[in-house]
């Protein structure tokens, strides 16, 4: 019974977005450093949805959660978002992992129940462009938005 109460508290999607990535960053010392984050999300919000950023053009998403920093071990930024993910929602649906690719984003599938990798629309147009640089009547049928 205390098991189905916990369950209960958390929400039901019929997807979950993961979105990943990495930035270099100038450390005050003059040294640099790799911040990673990684970002959970519902989906976008609609103008509908948003009456109160209406005048704002850009998308929103609906209910984001960040996780960054410099993590020293690739499993714990996954163990930080497996937790998230584990305590707010059920697990039962499709999970989308997006980004450029790398091995790191990639190891999300390891920690994550019925997720898939999908590349992000830069990289992935990027990939079209390289696949189609002979034949370049096939390229704006195929890149996205």
């Amino acid at each position: 019974m205390q098991e189905e109460d916990k369950n209960s508290d958390k929400k039901e999607v019929d997807v979950l977005y993961i979105e990943a990535d990495e930035d270099h960053i100038s450390l005050q010392n003059g040294k640099n450093a790799i911040s990673k984050l990684v970002y959970v999300h519902e989906g976008y919000k609609n103008k509908v949805e948003d009456k109160e950023n209406d005048k704002d053009a850009r998308s929103r998403l609906k209910n984001v959660h960040y996780i960054s920093g410099e993590f020293k071990e690739l499993e714990e930024i996954w163990l930080k978002v497996a937790d998230y993910v584990d305590k707010n929602y059920k697990l039962d649906k499709k999970i989308f992992i997006g980004g450029d690719g790398d091995p790191w984003i990639k190891e999300g599938l390891n920690w994550l129940p019925n997720s898939k990798f999908i590349l992000d629309k830069y990289h992935l147009n990027d990939r079209i462009i390289t696949a189609t640089v002979h034949d370049q009547k096939y390229r704006s049928k195929l890149c996205v938005l």
